[in-house]
């Protein structure tokens, strides 16, 4: 009787549970998930960086280096500069660049 209740409550759960909490519940283990391993999905356009920055990009599957210009929200990508939106471009991911603490000695 108790195992019929714990299997029912379970199958309450995982009924109500959006694919990313599942994916989250199965997951636990990985390590990075809960910030997607610092990469930013660009769903809209208050996604976009809040500043001019170097920055790794996921671009039609492909990871590429790109800066991206927050005053004229265009990108540099490959050597060649894009005022085309991130939709245009194929654009679904970033990821800044951090950039190195000088030598201390």
């Amino acid at each position: 009787m108790i195992m019929k209740a714990q299997d029912k409550a379970k199958e309450l759960v995982e009924t109500n549970e959006t694919s990313k909490q599942k994916a989250i519940r199965e997951a636990k283990s990985l390590q990075g998930i809960e910030n997607n391993n610092g990469w930013v999905k660009i769903e809209n356009e208050a996604d976009l960086p809040k500043e001019s920055c170097d920055l790794f990009i996921i671009r039609n599957n492909k990871i590429e280096i790109a800066n991206y210009s927050f005053q004229y929200k265009g990108w540099f990508c490959k050597g060649s500069y894009y005022s085309d939106n991130y939709k245009n471009l194929n654009i679904t991911y970033y990821q800044i660049i951090q950039k190195p603490k000088p030598p201390l000695y």
